[in-house]
């Protein structure tokens, strides 16, 4: 059992990571693979929380990784470029072994588990899956004239299924984190449904939608924990302002 829990985290990077390239290689094939990659997932978090499916870990630890998974597919489907491709293959595969690992690590090492770094991978993941998942939006409402309405609301429950995963994992618990999910998910759809109208880019529109959702998430995150130091938001601020000024200056509008 020891054995099969410490390499799951690689082994199914690895299995993510072949699976993947072989949609590149032959784009068909993403209708047997993304299924696939998905099963591989769910069966390495039922072996890291203990083979039961009445398990409210499993079914919380699913909701990053599948929402990760589904946009990275997302927008591979549309992204253009081989060594474009392959990078996202490559940190899709690599970021899913190192939050599977964090698990491993939480679950059944914990001497060797380091305070936070699940939370902080979470965080990561979770504004990376925020970035794929609003570039995907905009490329299916670019490109193949996807029904608005209905992929905001899809979108929005996304959205509100990762924050409630980071607040989970931060033991920001329900009723207490309804502030934060419904902060977070107003502020950011807003923000998706304003940059939708702007003429530029999928993938900027992408940034601006995870800048905005980076500084919300990350400022009520301080104060719910109780972090209420000036500095702490004003790093958020400034650097959420310089992110933003770049993405301003270098994009392509038009």
């Amino acid at each position: 059992m020891w054995f099969i829990n410490r390499f799951t985290p690689l082994a199914c990077a690895l299995a993510v990571f072949v699976l993947l390239e072989s949609i590149i290689k032959s784009p068909r094939l993403i209708y047997a693979a993304a299924p696939l990659i998905l099963f591989l997932v769910f069966l390495s978090l039922w072996q890291l929380t203990g083979q039961k499916l009445r398990n409210g870990k499993l079914w919380r630890f699913l909701i990053t990784p599948f929402i990760f998974i589904a946009g990275s597919l997302l927008v591979l489907s549309f992204l253009e470029g081989f060594y474009l491709r392959q990078f996202l293959c490559l940190i899709a595969a690599v970021l899913l072994g190192i939050f599977l690992e964090m698990i491993y690590l939480w679950l059944h090492a914990r001497p060797k588990y380091q305070p936070h770094a699940l939370e902080n991978i979470s965080a990561h993941l979770n504004l990376l899956t925020v970035f794929l998942i609003s570039s995907g939006a905009y490329s299916l409402i670019i490109f193949i004239n996807f029904s608005f309405w209905p992929l905001v609301l899809i979108y929005a429950l996304l959205v509100l299924l990762l924050t409630y995963q980071l607040c989970w994992v931060e033991n920001i618990i329900f009723p207490s984190s309804g502030p934060y999910l419904a902060a977070a998910l107003v502020v950011t759809l807003e923000v998706f449904l304003a940059v939708s109208f702007l003429p530029t880019s999928a993938y900027i529109g992408g940034l601006i939608v995870a800048l905005v959702y980076y500084l919300i998430t990350g400022v009520l995150r301080n104060l719910f924990l109780g972090v209420k130091e000036k500095a702490v938001i004003k790093r958020y601020l400034l650097i959420s302002v310089i992110v933003f000024l770049i993405i301003m200056v270098t994009a392509k509008w038009f």
